[in-house]
């Protein structure tokens, strides 16, 4: 299996739950890490700067080859209390994906899914007609909660409304998007449901509701114990998610396999997602449910 990501990545300075520390970050870097742990192969599309690391590992490779700026966009990330945080950003004029310019056919050959999932509301949606030409029936799912901020020129990241199209929202098979990122993300999620898309709402530690043509579902949350750092876990869901739909075609084992990945994800420290699909599936036995994947 192989999967294309498209976002930003970014250089976190995290205060969390657990400490102070440093360390690679962006949606695209949490869902490619939990696809690595998976044995997902991935390659990951982003603006990046000089003071990126040139490498990620054997399953990661990054496109473009070379850092386009001097820095990589820089979130300082505090969290404050029950996993609210404050935000704040540097360094973002490395932010615009679209200075990639158009992506070459290639990219999107071989790809058994590809998520989109940028950091705010820059981003060109015109091309996506195209990408699916080339990966014909294969997955595309989209992780919206970027496109409700947008970072001011001091750096300050505030919340906003997307001003999307239905004819966007039809292009995708997935959407995952958490409940804290519109006040009306429920009836948005329904009516996005009608249009095609499953749609999924994250929901911290009530799990999640999954929309399917305008079905609605309601799936428990694991126990995940002390929380150690919670930077990332909506992003595991997510890549969780896509993964297990992917094999298994069933909502049911996605949305209960994504809730368990996202839930341990929360006993490590967002630089050390180390667990591995056995490791998910005793979680899950542990907590007395079953992932039959």
């Amino acid at each position: 299996m192989r999967a294309l990501l498209i976002g930003n990545l970014t250089i976190d300075h995290n205060l969390t739950e657990s400490g102070e520390y440093i360390g690679i970050g962006g949606s695209v870097y949490f869902t490619a890490t939990l696809l690595k742990n998976l044995g997902v192969k991935s390659t990951i599309i982003s603006p990046y700067g000089q003071d990126f690391p040139s490498s990620l590992g054997d399953y990661i490779d990054l496109y473009p080859k070379s850092p386009l700026v001097a820095k990589t966009l820089l979130f300082r990330n505090k969290y404050v209390k029950n996993g609210v945080r404050e935000q704040k950003a540097e360094n973002i004029g490395s932010i615009n994906i679209n200075q990639l310019g158009s992506l070459p056919d290639k990219l999107f050959f071989g790809n058994d899914m590809v998520i989109i999932a940028p950091l705010t509301d820059q981003f060109d949606f015109g091309q996506i007609e195209k990408w699916k030409v080339n990966l014909g029936n294969k997955q595309l799912i989209l992780l919206p909660q970027g496109l409700y901020r947008k970072i001011t020129i001091n750096g300050k990241i505030v919340s906003k409304e997307w001003k999307y199209s239905e004819n966007i929202i039809k292009q995708f098979n997935i959407i995952v998007i958490s409940e804290k990122d519109f006040s009306t993300m429920e009836e948005k999620s329904l009516m996005w449901s009608k249009l095609g898309p499953i749609v999924v709402v994250t929901k911290e530690d009530k799990g999640c509701t999954v929309y399917n043509n305008g079905l609605k579902k309601d799936y428990i949350a694991y126990q995940a114990g002390p929380i150690t750092d919670s930077t990332g876990a909506g992003d595991i869901f997510a890549a969780a998610f896509g993964f297990a739909y992917l094999k298994s075609k069933n909502i049911d084992i996605a949305a209960e396999f994504a809730n368990a990945s996202a839930a341990m994800s929360l006993r490590f420290k967002s630089n050390q997602l180390k667990y591995s699909l056995k490791d998910i599936s005793k979680f899950a036995h542990d907590q007395g449910r079953r992932i039959n994947l």
